[in-house]
């Protein structure tokens, strides 16, 4: 198995449904599509960012870790 993580900056404005369904379509994703499991996904927190991206000062980290049968690259083109 070959594992990944995918460290994703969200909006701060972000709802808990919103990410609820994110969660639920990236494990839809890694175990249907691709035979994976995610591992972990963790909510690390809303920190201030270095520079304002899309003029919002604040954002809100996510890390997902995640493992897949064969080194299919083409996980990574289907996530973004």
């Amino acid at each position: 198995m070959i594992y990944y993580e995918l460290l994703m900056l969200l909006t701060p404005e972000i709802s808990q449904d919103i990410y609820d369904d994110l969660k639920s379509r990236l494990e839809k994703l890694i175990s249907t599509d691709f035979s994976g499991k995610i591992e972990t996904f963790d909510r690390w927190g809303k920190y201030l960012l270095s520079y304002p991206i899309n003029k919002n000062e604040y954002g809100i980290y996510v890390l997902a870790r995640f493992g897949v049968e064969d080194d299919k690259k083409e996980v990574i083109e289907k996530i973004r």
